[in-house]
């Protein structure tokens, strides 16, 4: 058997949890096929995804990879919203993937050229940005979400698939993510990608919901020098909360949009807009941690720790603890502070970078190497702060820094 992905129906196949007979083939992608297959000892439906082998070494390196990095996504995540990676298969020295089957339809072939309500939009919505909150909170970014990607199954649940473009930490499949649609963020295609990133693809998932048509249709500029949308001119009608969620979402720049999924969801479920804020806001794996005192330093907390952040306060200054389990942040990378009414980082002698993101997929190094303390860098609200940043992989941990309001 090769990897072409050439099965044939009634073909069985030995994972290492289960044996599973080949149905038929389910769809060819630009990267995979997929087979739907019965998994025999448990009686039930599966899919088994194969690289698509196109003959260009360099595009088949890249469809194998995907494949192997979507199993290992999916092997960290548990979440009802995501299928679950039920088993492997060894297949001409490649694993596998075998994944949880959803019995429905794309968002995409259920909504399009077929608009639905507000408040259906809105409902669907909120639960993809549940789902994405939660990988966020693992410092996965998915990095392709669009109507394709989404399943809605019999009993009108939502389901985000396709893990293979994923970003964790530093993992990912050496090449740019773009999706067609105008669904990918525009910082996106200059490799750089930042949780902010997925919510400019929620963004545009929701004005495809509410029209029916992807949003390309909808953007001026884009992706090169895009141009902010009024979606009252695109949705006549919209509530006033709505319209400032889809525009702030969409925003071009990665600085001006939501920090988080939950600052999204507490958006649209009527919080007052913009929230006022007395006190600057470090958003951490979808955590909002308020700065109480000065100084913050941040650093890679204690194995033992299990949550992904942890705050302690001594000398008058802040602890920011963060869970890395794969260890390039340093034990004190940078430090925030507050000087003359302006707040300001700088690294501490990191040994992997700091960065500030500045704009369309720019950002701006602040290090001046290995056990130096480096020059400042001044923070605006919504600055993006790299943990460990490098040119050919993007940064490995963000947060988000959110100025107080006067």
């Amino acid at each position: 058997m090769n990897v072409i992905g050439e099965l044939q129906p009634g073909e069985i196949l030995e994972g290492s949890r289960g044996t599973y007979r080949i149905e038929r083939k389910l769809s060819v992608g630009g990267m995979g096929v997929v087979w739907l297959a019965q998994a025999i000892e448990e009686e039930k439906p599966v899919i088994i995804k194969l690289p698509r082998i196109t003959g260009d070494p360099q595009r088949d390196r890249i469809n194998i990879d995907k494949l192997v990095q979507e199993a290992r996504i999916l092997l960290l995540l548990d979440h009802p919203r995501i299928p679950a990676l039920v088993d492997v298969i060894s297949i001409d020295a490649l694993d596998i993937p075998v994944i949880e089957y959803i019995d429905g339809e794309t968002m995409e072939r259920i909504y399009m050229n077929s608009p639905t309500s507000v408040e259906e939009a809105t409902d669907i919505i909120l639960k993809v940005l549940e789902t994405v909150s939660y990988i966020h909170s693992l410092n996965i970014i998915h990095r392709d979400i669009r109507p394709k990607n989404i399943m809605i199954d019999r009993k009108n649940e939502i389901h985000l698939i396709d893990f293979g473009t994923a970003k964790y930490f530093y993992e990912q499949i050496q090449d740019v993510v773009s999706a067609p649609g105008g669904y990918t963020a525009p910082e996106q295609l200059k490799w750089s990608s930042t949780p902010q990133s997925d919510i400019w693809s929620v963004g545009a998932t929701y004005l495809f919901l509410l029209t029916g048509k992807h949003p390309l249709t909808f953007f001026k500029g884009y992706p090169e020098s895009p141009l902010p949308i009024n979606p009252d001119e695109i949705v006549p009608g919209l509530p006033e909360h709505i319209s400032y969620a889809i525009r702030k979402a969409l925003m071009p720049h990665p600085e001006d949009r939501f920090a988080s999924a939950e600052e999204m969801i507490a958006t649209l479920r009527g919080l007052a807009v913009p929230v006022k804020r007395t006190l600057p806001i470090l958003v951490v794996a979808g955590i909002e941690v308020p700065i109480v005192k000065r100084r913050v330093i941040i650093g890679r907390a204690p194995r033992s720790q299990s949550g992904p952040v942890r705050v302690e306060e001594e000398d008058g200054s802040m602890k920011l603890l963060i869970r890395d389990p794969k260890a390039f942040i340093s034990r004190s990378h940078a430090e925030i502070y507050e000087s003359e009414g302006k707040w300001y980082i700088r690294d501490l002698g990191s040994l992997n970078k700091t960065a500030v993101s500045m704009g369309l997929g720019g950002w701006q190094i602040v290090w001046n190497g290995r056990g130096k303390i480096s020059d400042p860098a001044p923070l605006k609200d919504g600055a993006i702060i790299a943990l460990a940043y490098k040119e050919d992989l993007g940064p490995y941990f963000t947060i988000t820094f959110r100025a107080p309001q006067k």
